[in-house]
């Protein structure tokens, strides 16, 4: 079954135009619950697998840089002096990101679309 979903995997980021690198930079457009609070409003992930972010945090612009890992199905940020942060990921077939963040029993899923081509 794993086989099989890793094939599948494959095929799918074959057949989308971004492929499955998540290098580039990117603009949260929609969050849900809409309104609830996301960490991010830009990011920038280069291939060498460091993140430049930039969201709103108690009504205060924050910058946060560091390194990320990602799998297909997992997003790994590390800030450094920050404990991980672990948001569940995938690329949709039209090549936008869609990142989950459990906190607690909430959870917040913002839609991010890639601003360069």
């Amino acid at each position: 079954m794993q086989r099989t979903t890793m094939v599948l995997a494959a095929l799918m980021c074959a057949a989308t135009a971004g492929g499955c690198s998540i290098a580039g930079s990117w603009r949260t457009i929609a969050v849900d619950p809409p309104g609830a609070p996301f960490p991010v409003d830009r990011v920038t992930f280069d291939r060498d697998n460091n993140y430049t972010a930039t969201g709103s945090q108690e009504g205060e612009i924050r910058t946060s840089m560091g390194r990320y890992r990602w799998n297909w199905f997992k997003l790994d940020v590390m800030e450094p002096g920050r404990l991980p942060r672990t948001y569940s990921a995938r690329r949709r077939l039209d090549g936008r990101l869609v990142l989950t963040y459990k906190e607690g029993r909430g959870k917040v899923t913002a839609i991010l679309a890639k601003t360069d081509k």
